[in-house]
């Protein structure tokens, strides 16, 4: 009877484990962006009201930039849904690698990225925008001995106390409307 409990025990212990490790890979799955492992929409729905509170208590400000890649459908039509999923990997990792820790990036959808700038004003959010735009312009992605070059436009806000968080990303969009309207590869603030 001894040693059947003792196994029983350890086949629940490494059920119970195995059933954590699945719970832990799902909700990875859930949170985040299979092509880019970015966070998505999902995530970003969980970090914005902690940055919202956090701006609100420490009274600092808070700025979003929605961002697109220009013309991402001609490269899908002229090279392939392959040769666009490279550009978007290629795009994340030149948002991540230059934006601080603190900040977060979340791919919004297709090729649309948001970006949450803790202490950071309109004006500075500006300029991040300006420096990310710049660094996708200049960005390279090799595509079956192909070169592609892309450019992205952005639209900024900073969010105002006791906004909703619905307020703040339609604004973004709007300016991103605008940039993309009066010619591409542009920042524009709110």
């Amino acid at each position: 009877m001894f040693v059947f409990i003792v196994i029983t025990g350890i086949a629940l212990l490494f059920t119970g484990m195995a059933i954590m490790r699945y719970q832990g890979r799902l909700e990875l799955m859930a949170t985040s962006d299979s092509l880019t492992g970015m966070p998505n929409r999902q995530a970003f729905d969980v970090v914005v009201g902690t940055y919202l509170n956090d701006a609100r208590r420490n009274q600092e400000p808070l700025s979003m930039l929605m961002m697109d890649i220009d013309h991402f459908k001609s490269i899908n039509d002229l090279h392939g849904h392959l040769a666009g999923d490279q550009v978007l990997i290629a795009v994340a990792a030149c948002l991540r690698a230059n934006l601080r820790e603190v900040d977060f990036i979340c791919r919004w959808g297709g090729e649309e990225f948001l970006i949450l700038l803790k202490n950071c004003d309109a004006e500075d959010a500006l300029q991040v925008s300006e420096k990310l735009r710049l660094a996708i312009e200049t960005l390279v992605v090799e595509y079956k001995k192909e070169l592609l070059q892309v450019t992205a436009s952005f639209g900024v806000s900073q969010w105002r106390p006791e906004e909703l968080v619905d307020a703040l990303i339609e604004r973004a969009d709007t300016v991103l409307f605008q940039a993309k309207y009066i010619g591409r590869n542009r920042s524009l603030v709110a």
